[in-house]
């Protein structure tokens, strides 16, 4: 692209001043031109500005930054984000141009996932599974999980998930969708739900079943949104269950969501090793290939590990009894003793569980807590966020929540047939999951 010497210098004063276009004209000159480390750094220059039809280039300044150590890539960040001071992160700025890494992929009932651009960014262990669409962009962090089996997940561009964060649905009842420029924290689980536009939930948060969440909405860290609840435009929202603290710009939506992502793109440069598990589990179980596993972990026949989960015996034992499902990005750590499940037992995604003992025929829901040396009974639910404290007594035949988990209603047939079909629809998840790895 020929510029004179005038139009040059004109050029990258504008882009100093913060000129989209200025930035997005000396790109295209360095591409056309061949230089690559030039193109990588007028790259990170236009993106922060927000240049627009500037997508074309990447391919090639991926290939160019792909001849650059890491350390050189990031260094470029710093220098650019430091000159033009750019609402960008330096890992964001880098990892937008880092060669293409997909995720662990596996369909479900015959039906793979369906992406909208060739190129995803994705963090060690992080998978997307079943019937998912998701739109061009994407940044998947480390250990990030997408699964849609009982329902789909259909989800807009620029999507960030951020590590251990978890998207899924209700089985044949509420699909999980989620709208454009959406941001999701670390160890977040977003959850047979809508969500709208530019959309920020921080790390911790979780959105229930049937919930609407609507344009412009920041969810703030550990809030729980309740079933069926309805969050309007133009707020940030705190607190279990989540309410409206106060009105939210588009502006701090956007510096919010810049942060978060900023997070998410720092855990696209780590790599996890993987854990070494004493174990021989029976030919009905299931053990996630993503799936974090360290020491004895004895697991009884059609027990299931999911996508992202975390165990560690510690020099313990881990005991998963018969038909149990322990969910998505859980977290099992043995301190000071053996963890126990009785069969016919639930575990919600992005549970952090301790050495503690847990019945038969209970369910921890998602996002709780379960602390050292607790005792749940047979026959309990467990709230979604809600905290056993350590050596707590949750007695039978109750629905616990809060933090600390008080009873806060008898259990009914209703909620006990709810808890039935859960391991049901487990079961079947974890036989169609199995035979998929196996032929991966």
């Amino acid at each position: 692209m020929p510029l004179s010497r005038h139009q040059l210098k004109s050029s990258r004063a504008a882009a100093r001043k913060g000129s989209p276009a200025a930035a997005a004209l000396l790109l295209a000159r360095s591409v056309a031109l061949g230089h690559g480390r030039l193109s990588v750094r007028r790259f990170m220059i236009a993106r922060s500005l927000r240049a627009p039809g500037i997508e074309k280039f990447q391919p090639y300044c991926s290939q160019a930054a792909a001849k650059l150590s890491v350390d050189e890539l990031l260094t470029s960040a710093r220098l650019i984000k430091g000159s033009m001071r750019s609402r960008d992160g330096v890992y964001t700025m880098a990892a937008d141009l880092l060669p293409s890494r997909k995720p662990y992929i596996l369909p479900y009932d015959g039906i793979e996932p369906l992406f909208a651009s060739e190129h995803q960014l994705s963090g060690h262990g992080s998978c997307v599974l079943g019937k998912v669409e998701i739109g061009a962009g994407p940044l998947l962090a480390a250990n990030s999980v997408l699964r849609a089996d009982g329902h789909y997940v259909r989800i807009g561009d620029s999507f960030s998930l951020g590590e251990y964060g978890t998207v899924h649905i209700a089985h044949d009842l509420y699909p999980t969708r989620i709208g454009d420029r959406v941001t999701v924290g670390s160890n977040a689980v977003v959850h047979a739900c809508d969500v709208g536009n530019d959309c920020v939930i921080e790390n911790d948060a979780v959105i229930l079943d049937g919930s609407v969440v609507e344009n412009h909405v920041v969810i703030e860290k550990g809030a729980v949104v309740f079933p069926r609840t309805k969050l309007e435009g133009g707020h940030v929202y705190a607190g279990i269950p989540a309410m409206p603290v106060r009105a939210c710009s588009p502006y701090e939506c956007e510096a919010r969501a810049v942060q978060l992502r900023e997070e998410i793109a720092r855990s696209i440069f780590v790599h996890e090793a993987a854990g070494t598990p004493d174990l021989v589990p029976p030919d009905d179980a299931f053990v996630a290939k993503t799936a974090h596993l360290k020491g004895r972990i004895d697991l009884a026949s059609n027990a299931s590990v999911f996508f992202g989960c975390r165990l560690e015996a510690n020099g313990f034992a881990i005991r998963i009894g018969r038909n149990v499902n322990i969910q998505d990005n859980t977290r099992i750590h043995c301190e000071k003793g053996d963890f126990v499940i009785g069969a016919n037992s639930t575990i919600g995604h992005n549970v952090d569980l301790h050495d503690c003992r847990i019945g038969e025929g209970s369910l921890i829901g998602i996002g709780s807590t379960v602390n050292s040396g607790a005792v749940i009974d047979d026959d309990v639910l467990l709230a979604a966020g809600a905290v056993a404290e350590p050596g707590q007594h949750l007695t039978g035949g109750c629905v616990w929540a809060g933090r600390p988990a008080h009873p806060l209603a008898k259990l009914d047939d209703a909620k006990r047939e709810m808890m039935r079909s859960v391991i049901g629809h487990y079961l079947n998840y974890a036989k169609a999951f199995r035979a998929e790895q196996a032929t991966s």
